[in-house]
């Protein structure tokens, strides 16, 4: 973060890809909840609530500022996980509300996005350590 390379580090890389596989993580799950599978919906509503909600926006909000060069965009950012995590959220729990109780996934699903979250986490953690 801050200076701009034509490289990146390894700790660069990893929270690339741990991002990058928990938005797979996510799509992955809003199929499965289209399909009708509600402990998918269930998943979804719980990842989309610590992550976009509490982790990326409420807790990005209101940390310290961000460096001068990630001014305006950084914050615009988190204001908007935070918005759309919001809305999202009420959509998922009125959807799951509605739905059906026919899941087909396993606690594993619960587990799978707790490690998600403490990847994606402990790799932002890294990276602002640097």
């Amino acid at each position: 973060m801050g200076e701009r390379a034509a490289s990146m580090s390894v700790h660069q890389g990893a929270a690339v890809l741990s991002v990058a596989l928990m938005f797979a993580f996510w799509l992955a799950l809003a199929a499965a909840a289209a399909a009708g599978d509600t402990f998918a919906l269930r998943a979804l509503f719980w990842l989309t609530v610590l992550e976009a909600v509490l982790l990326n926006g409420a807790l990005a909000v209101a940390a310290a500022p961000p460096p001068s060069e990630a001014f305006p965009f950084q914050d615009l950012f988190h204001l908007g996980s935070l918005t759309a995590g919001v809305l999202a959220s009420r959509q998922i729990w009125i959807a799951q509300r509605r739905a059906e109780p026919v899941g087909s996934l396993t606690w594993l699903v619960m587990v799978g996005v707790v490690i998600v979250i403490v990847t994606v986490t402990t790799a932002s953690l890294q990276m602002q350590a640097l």
